[in-house]
């Protein structure tokens, strides 16, 4: 309670606007994040990590246009980190949709996909430079923090849920990469079980 430190209080609202929550306190997320964005602001940054984490809440918080405000101000903010910020297509797909905005709904989803299976795509074709002994085949990627691969995938989850009424295809890329993780835990019987 009480930091002024932006981070903090971006993480602490991407934790608690991560799913539907009834019990989460979203005016207090919201002037959180506000907060956020406006530290940012005083030092002349338009950082999209606070402005995605406002949009989240005023998503959450069932206040759609402003959601799709800070989610649209986020894909354009002025930071080096453009790839990672794909991660308010799915969330602002959501509050399209919510508005009744089907084309830029699904404007937005298109791009959340594109953007995953890129991802995904280079999580499995990349690997470490590192020799084959000391990985044993465990090797990925990570274009992006593992964390935040796994928000967007959540969050675009959820966004087809919304939107098309069905989950996205199971992508047997995220088998291989479950498996190769496997095989680093030297649980060889357990790499080749591609459901669990």
């Amino acid at each position: 309670r009480g930091t002024a430190n932006p981070i903090y209080l971006i993480e602490l609202v991407r934790t608690f606007v991560l799913g539907p929550d009834a019990d989460a306190d979203l005016e207090q997320c919201i002037l959180l994040a506000q907060h956020a964005v406006a530290i940012r602001d005083s030092k002349q940054w338009r950082d999209w990590w606070s402005m995605y984490a406002l949009g989240m809440a005023y998503y959450r918080a069932g206040q759609h246009e402003q959601a799709v405000h800070w989610l649209e101000e986020s894909l354009t903010a002025d930071n080096m980190e453009w790839s990672v910020r794909a991660l308010s297509y799915p969330m602002l797909a959501m509050a399209h949709h919510r508005l009744g905005h089907a084309d830029q709904a699904r404007a937005a989803l298109q791009s959340a996909a594109r953007v995953f299976d890129h991802w995904t795509q280079e999580m499995v074709e990349k690997s470490s430079d590192a020799p084959w002994v000391q990985h044993l085949g465990a090797t990925g990627y990570w274009s992006v923090p593992w964390w935040d691969w796994l928000e967007g995938r959540l969050y675009y989850r959820e966004a087809r849920l919304l939107i098309d009424g069905s989950p996205p295809p199971d992508d047997a890329r995220v088998h291989v990469l479950r498996a190769r993780s496997r095989s680093e835990e030297r649980r060889v019987g357990k790499s080749v079980d591609l459901g669990g």
